[in-house]
């Protein structure tokens, strides 16, 4: 690496590589992940929405690490879209993109 003077702007800046979560905006992956957290998400709900009182030890502790999955997931859809649209805040496609995850996400 080639050692630039502080306050260089005309030094290209990093990329990351993002590959590693998703090949882009429109890959299937993307779409089937979030459709697996709202069916997930749905169904957690009717199970256990009004009955945590009455959930054994077992069962609790279920619902927690199903949970946690949910959010697990929808944390590297979030973090694939606010780092793609960090990478470049200028393309209103990017910003989309991310607030359209951040919406679906909620």
């Amino acid at each position: 690496m080639t050692h630039m003077p502080a306050g260089d702007i005309s030094a290209p800046l990093p990329e990351w590589d993002l590959t590693d979560l998703y090949q882009g905006m429109d890959d299937p992956q993307l779409e089937s992940d979030l459709q697996a957290a709202m069916h997930e998400s749905k169904a957690l709900e009717t199970e256990v929405k009004g009955h945590l009182a009455g959930l054994s030890g077992l069962q609790f502790a279920d619902a927690i690490l199903r949970f946690e999955r949910i959010y697990e997931s929808l944390g590297k859809i979030l973090s694939y879209a606010q780092l793609l649209h960090a990478a470049d805040v200028a393309c209103s496609e990017r910003g989309r993109f991310s607030q359209t995850m951040q919406e679906r996400a909620t």
